[in-house]
């Protein structure tokens, strides 16, 4: 529910408030149980376990800074959506290599935490992770006209690849597009464009083909023939 009750929230209850936050997305309240979810995403990819921290703080500093009930901050459930949006939205969907990128991630964790104060406020309707389905879904509908201003949305060919991985590609994606004429490709039967264009597994052999352009000087002693096989392999 809603009120501003007294209760008394200490550094050590937010420090657990932050990895329940992780446990509550599988309805387990504990720390350990939390601190276990956590170390499974930290397994996975780092990016996403940083991210879901992120999330998770959000989660709880929004509750204490608008003096929503209390005793739900340090058992993790005003974080738990935020985790999952944090992870959807920091580099699943959405990669933040860019300040345009940032603001629409802070945005879909700010969204969330509005959508879980309207609900948490009506003691009738269970919240669950409605707040954080309205936020993700709120700004994935407005891909096609932010992602012409630079946000980074992940193509959809390159969905499902680890998180950290698609930062590499995505932020050299975002440098392209400040100097568009840097991300040119140019390789003969190759489709001119840029980086920012591609996929991902296509920007890989664009960087497979130029490793292999920049050895062309050393190939000298190697025979035409040879020196064709290992380029066109690239392309």
């Amino acid at each position: 529910g809603g009120g501003g009750e007294e209760v008394n929230v200490n550094a050590g209850d937010l420090i657990g408030a932050t990895f329940r936050g992780f446990g509550q997305v599988f309805f387990a309240g504990s720390t350990l149980s939390g601190g276990l979810v956590f170390g499974a995403v930290f397994l996975y990819s780092r990016w996403s376990a940083g991210f879901g921290l992120l999330g998770s703080v959000a989660g709880w500093a929004w509750c204490l800074a608008c003096g929503f009930n209390l005793s739900g901050a340090p058992l993790g459930l005003w974080s738990y959506n935020c985790v999952l949006t944090s992870i959807a939205l920091g580099g699943i969907f959405l990669v933040p290599v860019n300040f345009k990128t940032l603001v629409i991630y802070f945005a879909s964790l700010a969204l969330t935490n509005f959508f879980q104060s309207m609900l948490m406020n009506q003691s009738f309707l269970p919240c669950g992770t409605i707040p954080f389905c309205l936020a993700t879904v709120t700004i994935m509908s407005i891909r096609d006209m932010t992602a012409k201003i630079g946000v980074m949305f992940v193509d959809k060919n390159d969905i499902g690849t680890e998180p950290s991985e698609l930062f590499k590609i995505y932020l050299a994606r975002s440098s392209t597009l400040n100097n568009p004429q840097d991300g040119s490709i140019h390789n003969g039967s190759t489709t001119g464009g840029t980086i920012s264009e591609m996929s991902m597994g296509k920007y890989q052999q664009y960087k497979k083909f130029l490793k292999e352009m920049q050895r062309r000087d050393s190939m000298d002693d190697i025979d035409e023939e040879s020196q064709h096989l290992i380029l066109s392999k690239e392309r």
